[in-house]
């Protein structure tokens, strides 16, 4: 579960292009090398990069929701076998 969880992470990462953004932040967009273009390509990417992140971390933990969800069930399972079903 842990190795399905690393490459969910992994593979969210690289699904959301944040290397990729990160990598062509100061790049302009368009090809527009004038001061204008390049202040608003700037800041279009860093608006981006910062929505994505957010939601790379939002999906983060969502999976590490899901890998609490998958310890957690099986002690709660045993728990009820143990006390509800035992009396």
């Amino acid at each position: 579960m842990f190795g399905f969880l690393t490459r969910r992470v992994a593979g969210t990462w690289r699904s959301l292009g944040l290397p990729l953004w990160i990598k062509n932040l100061f790049t302009p967009m368009f090809q527009q090398y004038d001061v204008m273009g390049r202040l608003i390509s700037f800041f279009m990417r860093l608006v981006q990069i910062i929505g994505r992140i957010i939601a790379f971390l939002v999906l983060d933990f969502l999976y590490s929701l899901l890998f609490i969800a998958w310890i957690v069930a099986p002690i709660t399972l045993i728990y009820y076998m143990i006390i509800v079903l035992g009396r």
